[in-house]
């Protein structure tokens, strides 16, 4: 995971201008709402790299190292961006009604979008991770 809280490039009277990301090339770009409370993810991409931006609201993003099953949460604020790499299990949980948009390359949209998804048994799941170290 890498995480980054952005601050705009420009700003002038007309606005601001803010580089999400430079020098990568994507396949999909993806937007998603999360209600308050709800769980997503809860999964990993073998040849997938994704990169979560949040619009607006606010996330518990967790991922888990593949290898060496250290779990790290980050609480995610308008304008934070997240790498998730290939291998790194991910999830997020929605603290607020929250707007996401998602940047992918890999096999990862339209008709291929669950061609790279590996979902996370029940008993290994992500949120039940956090909810027993709570």
């Amino acid at each position: 995971m890498k995480y980054k809280s952005l601050k705009p490039n420009y700003e002038d009277e007309r606005g601001k201008i803010m580089d999400l990301v430079t020098h990568e090339n994507f396949q999909h770009a993806t937007i998603i709402t999360s209600n308050k409370d709800s769980f997503r993810g809860d999964h990993y991409h073998k040849l997938t790299s994704q990169y979560t931006f949040l619009i607006s609201g606010e996330l518990q993003y967790i991922s888990r190292d593949r290898k060496s099953k250290k779990v790290n949460i980050t609480t995610m604020h308008s304008n934070d961006i997240i790498l998730s790499p290939p291998n790194e299990e991910h999830g997020f949980l929605a603290i607020t009604n929250s707007l996401i948009l998602v940047l992918t390359s890999g096999p990862r949209g339209g008709e291929e979008y669950e061609s790279d998804t590996y979902r996370l048994p029940k008993e290994d799941s992500l949120l039940q991770t956090i909810s027993n170290e709570v």
